[in-house]
């Protein structure tokens, strides 16, 4: 069974930031997420994975988004959340979600150099819109082949409060097969859907890590 550290059980007895990371399909995405593994989350902690699903009906495509990311959370001893959005506004559901979670980092692939999103949403508006619109109690990092290619850093501390936080702690104490999936839309005014039947399921990491290469 997956158990969730609570902040108060991360490294060094110091609570750990939320983070989250825009998924995808792209591999500007598959870029972005590795970045944040490697820069920005530590051994034991949680990483909230987002991916903004566009196309009612296609909830069984959104959830395999995720598929690929996990064999990496596990080599690194990180936890992982995925997070689907249902909205039709790409920088809308971000910004709604990282709002309502007090998510403290987000990391965002861009296809371009001077900070374009990534290519699957085919709108250069995207990122900015993210870049500008995100609260500024949390710090921005859009990733260029591996790289920062634009950063903003927040201004002042994000909420003492926190419904994602209070999810991550409260999996610790649940069974997979014992979920309520019937309370996935917990946060219905962002189509908050948490966690994916799919978190728990067993893991082929050979598979997994060469559909992300």
């Amino acid at each position: 069974m997956q158990r969730v550290m609570s902040q108060k059980e991360q490294p060094d007895g110091q609570a750990c930031q939320l983070v989250a990371v825009a998924v995808d399909k792209d591999k500007s995405s598959h870029a972005a997420f590795r970045w944040a593994l490697d820069n920005v989350v530590t051994k034991g902690q949680t990483l909230t994975l987002i991916h903004v699903n566009t196309k009612s009906g296609h909830g069984d495509d959104a959830r395999d988004v995720f598929v690929p990311f996990r064999c990496f959370c596990t080599r690194k001893d990180v936890y992982n959340k995925d997070v689907i959005l249902e909205d039709t506004d790409v920088a809308k559901a971000i910004i709604g979600f990282v709002a309502d979670a007090a998510i403290e980092k987000l990391v965002v692939g861009s296809s371009s150099s001077r900070g374009g999103f990534v290519r699957s949403f085919r709108n250069s508006d995207i990122s900015t819109n993210i870049y500008k619109g995100v609260p500024d109690f949390c710090t921005v990092y859009l990733i260029h082949k591996g790289k920062v290619s634009s950063m903003k850093n927040a201004v002042r501390p994000a909420p003492a409060f926190s419904r994602l936080q209070k999810q991550i702690q409260g999996l610790s104490s649940v069974r997979p097969d014992s979920l309520d999936h019937s309370h996935k839309n917990d946060m219905k005014d962002r189509n908050f859907l948490m966690p994916s039947e799919a978190a728990f399921a067993p893991r082929n990491l050979q598979k997994e890590d060469e559909l992300i290469k």
